[in-house]
């Protein structure tokens, strides 16, 4: 699963505030170390900011936060709970309602 939040509905003008976050929920491998040749299942819940930039004319993307959860319920509460304090910050536009 995976969504791009925002403030604004419109993202055809893109100007010096404009602002975006993505979040994502996948599949990922868990290795509890270099030599763990036998990698468990998990969960990962992925979110970056991103932001207009006018000298470049190019959307910028920060590091993004990562968290690894080993079974889909706790990583599905994770997303639910980033994606809602985004909401509580003004990103209210996702690409999923368009």
């Amino acid at each position: 699963m995976q969504e791009v939040l925002s403030r604004t509905k419109s993202t055809e003008t893109l100007s010096a505030d404009t602002e975006f976050f993505e979040i994502r929920l996948d599949n990922c491998e868990l290795r509890l170390s270099d030599t763990d040749f036998a990698p468990k299942p998990a969960f990962r819940v992925r979110q970056a900011n991103a932001r207009w930039d006018d000298g470049t004319k190019m959307v910028v993307w920060d590091a993004p936060e990562v968290w690894i959860f080993e079974n889909i319920q706790e990583a599905q509460t994770r997303y639910q709970q980033q994606r809602l304090a985004l909401t509580e910050r003004g990103f209210t536009y996702s690409d999923m309602d368009w």
